[in-house]
């Protein structure tokens, strides 16, 4: 009756020791494949996102800024005939 007690206690012991190790090792092995995965897309999209920025910098044609262009401001004479102008089309 006492070996069937020790034999227990030995088997429960060292198969939570087992399944501890290994619950470690899977969450271990998760993680860095995740962190390989999507941080190997998160760098490509980055690097793809700041060539595109870069290039409308570059040309000016950010959308970040608020140099849009904008019509010449008329003195009001000028406004008053472009608005006959209209009316009359």
């Amino acid at each position: 009756m006492q070996s069937t007690s020790i034999i227990r206690r030995w088997i429960r012991g060292s198969l939570l020791i087992t399944v501890l190790v290994l619950v470690l090792a899977e969450g271990l092995f998760l993680y860095y494949s995740y962190n390989d995965l999507y941080g190997g897309v998160e760098r490509a999209v980055e690097n793809r996102f700041s060539t595109v920025v870069g290039r409308l910098q570059a040309t000016g044609t950010a959308g970040g800024h608020r140099n849009h262009r904008r019509k010449p401001r008329q003195c009001p004479a000028a406004r008053r005939r472009a608005v006959r102008r209209e009316g009359q089309v």
